[in-house]
């Protein structure tokens, strides 16, 4: 089975972390997987305000710079681990840098 784990992380709390320490927040430390998962795909993401919005209106394709809405939290990380033990999946989740902060780390198969 697969799973996903979605790392949001609030701006707030990464003002005054210096670059070191806001990579190890996004999953740049020293955790891996148990024995019992493989690690299928890990991806940083840049901050939602550098990104792009592509929408089809039609035949036309919009681009916006920046997300539309305005979040409270932002999408910084993607795990993909396949694991037949669910309960090894949330270890691992728990043991993420990105866990202690104060926005939701969410899981899914």
């Amino acid at each position: 089975m697969n799973y996903a784990l979605l790392v949001y992380i609030a701006p707030e709390s990464l003002r005054g972390l210096s670059s070191e320490d806001k990579f190890a927040l996004h999953g740049g430390g020293d955790v891996g997987p148990p024995a019992s998962a493989s690690l299928v795909a890990h991806y940083r993401l840049r901050p939602p305000p550098t990104a792009t919005t592509i929408r089809l209106h039609g035949d036309e394709v919009v681009k916006t710079a920046g997300p539309l809405p305005e979040t409270r939290e932002g999408l910084r990380a993607l795990y993909v681990l396949e694991s037949d033990e669910p309960d090894a999946v949330l270890d691992f989740a728990s043991k993420l840098p990105a866990s202690g902060s104060a926005a939701p780390l969410r899981y899914g198969r």
